[in-house]
């Protein structure tokens, strides 16, 4: 139930610019991000999961991923389908958990 402007506080008002603008920056940092990724065939979200990965040093799920980067599961896993199918990264077994192998980075995957 959105509140009348005369029961809003101005604490509450301060919170809401600050919420907007940090929205408003993720936007423009994702925007950037595309141009930036562009001209290695990449976007955001593909430069992001790549970013989680090397930043680990070493291969994670989907969901830790999705965890690390502030992500939701299915955008992840969307994006490493499209690295797999651009020879990114590739899928490894994962002994702790059969049904969430980890997604590991290829060589032209780390060159990116």
């Amino acid at each position: 139930m959105i509140q009348a402007a005369e029961t809003r506080t101005p604490e509450g008002e301060l919170a809401t610019e600050v919420i907007l603008s940090a929205f408003r920056a993720n936007g423009l940092l994702l925007a950037a991000g595309d141009l930036l990724a562009a001209g290695h065939g990449l976007t955001s979200a593909r430069w992001q999961v790549i970013g989680a990965i090397a930043i680990a040093q070493r291969p994670l799920t989907v969901p830790q991923i999705a965890r690390r980067m502030g992500l939701a599961r299915q955008s992840v896993h969307t994006a490493v389908n499209r690295l797999l199918a651009d020879g990114m990264v590739e899928l490894a077994p994962n002994t702790d958990r059969r049904r969430s192998p980890l997604v590991c980075l290829t060589e032209r995957g780390r060159a990116r």
